[in-house]
């Protein structure tokens, strides 16, 4: 099928695609904004490239690639959200979060140990029963978390600022695949601590490793 290609003010292409009986030329006609380049091709020739890419230069669309500095904030924003899915899984719900944010907090300040008189000893068994865990498995289980957490954290901030200072595409993928390596590791302490989770799908990006 004939399709309709122009450029964009911003950049990158649109494609229109004609309603019968219209042609793509009828199209171009009708609907491309003044001063735009535009061709009409078939649509099994469109480069597989994201349409930001695109440019028509001659009467043909060219692709430029985006700059390590244009591809960064997607890789950022992806690994963002790997780290939230992990996160998610540990404390899924409120009730959850509740639980081992204040258990943290209540280990935090007892020197890592579970507390074992007063109030505080009385609160860290009722957020333990809300995990079904005893009080002694539940104080290891948050710590180990806590360790992983932070870890995770530190895989998060170095990927942060290996895609900051990249200059090249090879730069990000390389920052990635040490960012997946952290994170597979991250997942392996959080299931020795005794909360089972499973990694986040593979992060795939074009322009970096697709």
């Amino acid at each position: 099928m004939q399709v309709a290609v122009y450029s964009l003010p911003s950049g990158g292409c649109a494609v229109v695609t004609p309603c019968p009986p219209m042609t793509a030329a009828q199209v171009l006609a009708k609907d491309v904004p003044t001063g735009a380049a535009s061709i009409v091709l078939d649509s099994t020739a469109l480069p597989s490239a994201p349409q930001a890419q695109w440019s028509i230069v001659n009467g043909a669309i060219v692709v430029t690639p985006l700059t390590a500095a244009q591809l960064a904030p997607s890789l950022v924003s992806a690994a963002s959200a790997a780290c939230s899915n992990i996160i998610n899984q540990i404390t899924p719900d409120d009730t959850h979060q509740y639980a081992f944010t204040n258990a943290a907090s209540i280990l935090n300040g007892n020197g890592g140990v579970a507390p074992t008189t007063g109030p505080l000893a009385s609160k860290f068994a009722s957020l333990a029963a809300s995990f079904g865990e005893s009080v002694a498995n539940f104080a290891i289980l948050v710590n180990d978390v806590q360790g992983a957490s932070l870890d995770l954290g530190a895989a998060q901030a170095a990927l942060k600022s290996a895609a900051a200072a990249a200059t090249t595409a090879t730069q990000l993928a390389a920052a990635l695949t040490a960012f997946e390596t952290a994170l597979a590791a991250v997942v392996s302490e959080i299931t020795t601590a005794g909360v089972t989770v499973t990694a986040p799908p593979a992060i795939t990006i074009s322009g970096i490793n697709a």
